[in-house]
């Protein structure tokens, strides 16, 4: 079964990515929104229209991410059950980000 994202929380994200692969900065027609924290990993459906439990990615990007788990965990693609998203940065093309749960991001170091 597929969560669907919450109608304000697909704006969001697309008004953060601006059009581009948040992974490899690509810009492409059509990107996909992957789920940071899926129900297959222990996921839950609640706060399912938080913007910091999406990226925004070209389809190879997002092909990569759901082919290498391990990877994806690691540069903040997936994140583990019960994390704090707050906490889990996202290795994006230009740095590592936290994302909010308002749509907006700031650089980190780790």
């Amino acid at each position: 079964m597929s969560t669907q994202i919450p109608t304000k929380g697909r704006e969001t994200v697309r008004a953060r990515s601006q059009g581009r692969c948040e992974r490899c900065n690509k810009m492409a027609g059509t990107l996909e929104m992957s789920h940071r924290d899926a129900k297959g990993m222990g996921g839950s459906t609640e706060g399912q229209g938080n913007p910091a439990l999406y990226c925004h990615l070209c389809h190879e990007c997002h092909a990569w991410v759901e082919a290498n788990p391990a990877k994806a965990l690691s540069a903040g693609w997936k994140v583990p059950p019960g994390a704090k998203l707050e906490e889990w940065p996202v290795h994006m093309h230009d740095g590592n980000f936290l994302l909010d749960d308002v749509g907006g991001f700031s650089h980190c170091e780790s």
